[in-house]
């Protein structure tokens, strides 16, 4: 009985523990997103910074990658990613 409750905490902790991480995340996108939307393009910058470095550090390969974009659109000049952008941008991360 005991082993059957620590085998359920053991399989159930870590589906907890990306669900928290999925929303924080998701959270951080939603401000983003707000700042975008209003126009605030500097301010909206740091806190793509910020989101990067955070998704690099768990690993969250989706947010890294959405940075990565969100980043090249806001250094080109167009407002969309093109190839010397993204670059400029993983070169900024290595």
């Amino acid at each position: 009985m005991i082993t059957k409750i620590i085998l359920h905490i053991l399989i159930l902790f870590p589906i907890l523990i990306a669900t928290a991480s999925s929303q924080s995340f998701q959270m951080e996108w939603d401000a983003i997103n707000k700042e975008l939307d209003s126009g605030k393009i500097q301010s909206a910058k740091p806190l793509l910074d910020a989101l990067f470095i955070k998704a690099k550090t768990q690993k969250n390969m989706p947010s890294m990658l959405k940075s990565i974009i969100h980043l090249a659109a806001i250094s080109g000049r167009t407002n969309e990613p093109d190839d010397k952008s993204i670059i400029l941008t993983l070169q900024r991360f290595k």
